[in-house]
């Protein structure tokens, strides 16, 4: 097994880019192999760590407890390393949302923002998971970066949460001059269901204000029954009883979160809470779409980034390749992690 810094490397370096139906995509590869259907050994080893201590189990997933719901929260989420070398953090109250800031001390004013909207199923995560990762985006961005410490379901249920980190991104628009930002350069951006509330903030700015859209391994659809979904889209040759973990540990993880997010069975339908259902796709911003390879979610990654280039919003989608959900809350262990950081980063300059 290559070291860390021997990955990041081979990360940069072995690219692949291809197009399918206009789509392109940036395939990263495991940096120690080629070969096809392999699991990166360092997601393997967490995925077993995981597998072994997962202790929480759910009686009727339709109808989750609140005492199931606070054993979720508190299994959610791992340590991270701070990366990071001249990053401030401070703490802020946007529009009665709390947030939290990271800067470097000798950011120019009028820098760009991005604001960054934590995964948890919409009922689980904090900022502290994340805050390493956005610490070193900070830092390669040079940018300052906003991470929304929003209210969770199902105590505050759709679209409670979703009202909340949108208030933050009005009073960045707002106050721009005061806190020092370019509001003509904001990015949003998140993980999971933070992703899906990221697209939904793009499509409540009916201005299209926002730049840039940074989607990780994204929930674009909250309906849990997904009939289209098949496990015959993975290559699964190495190890399949992880690889299939990998992939299956996230889908009744999503039943969970989803009837405890939306109250009003209309509302699984509905644009805000299924972004990948709106009537016109062409109204997102230039989309960036991280999609780990032996996730449950890929599909829906794969599909709204097609369905975006297909109407014309200039969309690039980036597989790695064994890798697992939630894998940008590793840095300093992934390095896919920080090439992923690196990625958005080069993304945020060019705007």
């Amino acid at each position: 097994m290559l070291d860390y810094n021997e990955c990041l490397i081979e990360l940069k370096k072995e690219v692949v880019k291809t197009e399918q139906d206009g789509l392109s995509i940036v395939i990263k590869p495991v940096p120690e192999t080629e070969k096809e259907g392999a699991l990166d050994p360092r997601q393997v080893l967490w995925s077993e760590k995981c597998r072994k201590s997962f202790p929480v189990s759910i009686k009727d997933n339709c109808k989750a407890t609140i005492d199931e719901i606070i054993s979720l929260r508190q299994s959610m989420g791992c340590k991270n390393q701070d990366l990071s070398s001249s990053i401030t953090a401070t703490e802020a109250v946007f529009d009665g949302v709390k947030v939290e800031i990271y800067q470097a001390k000798d950011l120019p004013p009028n820098s760009p923002v991005a604001v960054y909207i934590h995964g948890g199923g919409f009922i689980g995560g904090t900022v502290a998971v994340v805050r390493n990762s956005c610490k070193l985006l900070a830092e390669r961005s040079a940018c300052k970066v906003i991470s929304i410490d929003y209210s969770l379901a199902p105590e505050h249920p759709f679209p409670e949460g979703l009202n909340e980190c949108y208030r933050v991104i009005e009073y960045i628009f707002q106050n721009h001059k005061a806190l020092g930002m370019d509001s003509t350069r904001l990015v949003v951006l998140g993980d999971s269901a933070g992703a899906n509330l990221a697209a939904a903030c793009c499509l409540k700015d009916t201005q299209r204000r926002i730049r840039l859209q940074v989607l990780l391994y994204p929930l674009m659809d909250v309906n849990p029954d997904q009939p289209d979904w098949s496990d015959k889209n993975y290559v699964i040759q190495e190890n399949p009883e992880m690889a299939k973990y990998m992939i299956y540990e996230l889908q009744e993880l999503i039943k969970v979160s989803s009837y405890s997010y939306i109250n009003n069975q209309d509302d699984f339908l509905a644009p805000l809470a299924s972004p990948s259902r709106s009537v016109d796709p062409s109204v997102f911003p230039t989309t960036l779409i991280v999609s780990p390879e032996y996730d449950y979610l890929r599909s829906q990654a794969e599909d709204f980034a097609r369905q975006l280039s297909e109407n014309g919003v200039d969309a690039v989608l980036f597989r790695y390749k064994g890798m697992a959900h939630a894998f940008f809350e590793h840095p300093g262990e992934f390095p896919q992690a920080e090439d992923c950081i690196n990625e958005i980063a080069a993304a945020i300059m060019a705007i």
